[in-house]
């Protein structure tokens, strides 16, 4: 049985393992929700739209497992953080989570975004560059603004051609969901990105 909001054809995660730190970041009058496991360098993992931190099941292990303080924000309107009525966007979301990373004191992080989460990654690097160490993209639009390309236009291909020290990487027998669809090889291509590989 598939849970709310997911494929039923897609394997669901495995449940986040009990964190080390949680709790709510106050911003912009609201709460948002965060938990942190291991220690080491910081990852901010960015979930998809609608989703929630439990994107993250399979990547947070070995994450810790290979010495990363794996970070996870349920951004606002999400998983356990509060909404309100304020017209959303990826700027926005950018901008709470780097509030987010304020209040826990990190000042620079590697970040691993899924879908949404990886334009509020891209955000995050064209206004605060000085903040994201790394960004890997799984499934990104190809603007912060919304979808800009054509059908007959790949928006990886287009982004891969003209970020500097951009790359693209294809993961066999998997489409958006990735991180689910083949978790071992996914974890593997992220600690190789993180690593320098």
């Amino acid at each position: 049985m598939a849970q709310a909001g997911f494929p039923e054809q897609l394997p669901l995660p495995p449940t986040l393992p009990d964190p080390d730190k949680s709790g709510y970041a106050s911003v912009d009058g609201l709460k948002i929700w965060y938990a942190s496991w291991g220690a080491g360098p910081p990852v901010l993992l960015l979930e998809g739209g609608e989703d929630s931190t439990a994107d993250w099941g399979f990547l947070v292990p070995d994450l810790v497992k290979h010495g990363y303080r794996a970070v996870a924000i349920d951004r606002r309107c999400q998983g356990r953080s509060t909404c309100s009525s304020r017209q959303i966007d990826y700027h926005l979301f950018a901008e709470d989570d780097l509030a987010v990373m304020n209040q826990l004191g990190i000042k620079t992080a590697a970040i691993v975004g899924f879908s949404d989460g990886a334009v509020v990654g891209i955000d995050l690097a064209l206004n605060h560059l000085d903040r994201v160490q790394r960004l890997f993209a799984l499934g990104a639009d190809s603007s912060v603004a919304g979808e800009i390309f054509t059908p007959s236009s790949d928006p990886t291909d287009m982004m891969a051609q003209t970020i500097p020290g951009a790359a693209e990487l294809i993961i066999p027998d998997a489409d958006h969901y990735a991180m689910w669809e083949q978790p071992a090889l996914f974890s593997q291509s992220v600690l190789a990105f993180l690593s320098g590989n």
